[in-house]
């Protein structure tokens, strides 16, 4: 599994490419989309399995804009999400009549907190999508574990301030806020996505909290 970080130079990782090694998907779309396929010839090079959305800021959706001139988007998202992109930001809309949109609904709304699901073709990777709203939109925004089903190792992709589950067991952390970084939490890599002043310093034998880059490749 491989990963790759997406963001203006200078500025937040807003988006990242996953790939098991012949197709990726991607997670968030960002403005800047195409120059970012033009830029990373490897994303040029496999085919798009698909998109997730963690939710519906405008930097983290207006990337599909990219997408409508090639083959139909195959789109991950929840019921809010979904809404929000049909109705008060209509880009769904533009996108379908254009090169036509796939919905996937993740049922992550109410009582439901989180949801397991897969992507055809990808089938080494199982995802499960986690609430990370707050309790007025909990499909508002998610957060995304996704794990190797060849070796076993995981990834989770954490945006919120809220604290990590217990016992996660993540191979790698994508974290979008220092303070869900608890000290007693031994994980492979810990990157944090957006840009701090200065990072906490690691717990003994922890590993340290890395700022993520624009281009940044993880491989797990």
């Amino acid at each position: 599994m491989k990963l790759l970080l997406l963001g203006a130079e200078g500025s937040a990782a807003r988006a990242a490419a996953l790939s098991d090694g012949s197709r990726w998907v991607l997670l968030n779309a960002p403005a800047d989309l195409e120059r970012q396929l033009q830029r990373h010839p490897q994303l040029q090079a496999q085919p798009l399995a698909g998109v997730v959305l963690m939710d519906a800021q405008m930097d983290h959706v207006e990337g599909l804009l990219g997408l409508r001139d090639g083959p139909p988007v195959e789109l991950y998202a929840t019921p809010a999400v979904f809404e929000s992109l049909t109705t008060e930001l209509p880009l769904l809309q533009v996108v379908d009549r254009c090169c036509g949109v796939h919905w996937h609904l993740l049922p992550v709304a109410g009582d439901s907190a989180a949801a397991p699901f897969r992507i055809d073709g990808l089938p080494g990777l199982r995802f499960t999508a986690f609430a990370a709203g707050d309790e007025h939109s909990p499909g508002g925004s998610l957060a995304l574990e996704v794990e190797d089903l060849r070796d076993g190792r995981r990834l989770l992709y954490w945006p919120g301030p809220r604290p990590l589950p217990a016992n996660h067991g993540a191979d790698c952390l994508l974290l979008g806020d220092s303070g869900a970084a608890q000290p007693g939490e031994n994980s492979a890599r810990r990157v944090l996505l957006h840009p701090a002043a200065q990072l906490p310093e690691p717990a003994p034998g922890h590993a340290a909290l890395e700022h993520a880059f624009d281009g940044m490749e993880i491989e797990l």
